[in-house]
């Protein structure tokens, strides 16, 4: 009996693509995005110009009336100091979105980002 070889396979392939065959164009498609989604600022999604309605906030995150209310309660009306608060949850869940939206809710005029614990005690 005679000896197949079997295609090796990365760690870090998922089973869809360790199933499918290998496409050449996607690692250099892959880049042109990842340069284009690191080449993007905050400034790049804060969104100008005019605030939008409560009720068109909250359809625009299905299931996150409680979350979205809560917020802004504690942000407060447009003269109140901001108290800091730490947003945290897993990857893509919406955080960083929902705080722009709200902040373009409520027409504040900046904030912080803090994409990392560590950058926390500079903005401060």
């Amino acid at each position: 009996m005679g000896k197949e070889e079997s295609p090796q396979i990365s760690r870090r392939t998922t089973r869809l693509s360790s199933c499918s065959t290998p496409n050449l164009k996607a690692p250099v498609e892959a880049s042109k995005a990842t340069s284009k989604l690191q080449s993007l600022s905050v400034d790049d999604l804060v969104f100008h110009g005019e605030c939008i309605s409560l009720d068109e906030l909250i359809n625009s995150f299905p299931g996150r009336q409680t979350q979205i209310l809560e917020l802004i309660n504690l942000l407060g009306p447009l003269d109140s100091p901001l108290v800091p608060t730490f947003i945290y949850g897993g990857a893509s869940t919406g955080k960083t979105s929902i705080v722009l939206q709200i902040f373009k809710h409520l027409n504040r005029p900046s904030f912080t980002l803090a994409v990392s614990p560590v950058i926390i005690p500079d903005t401060v």
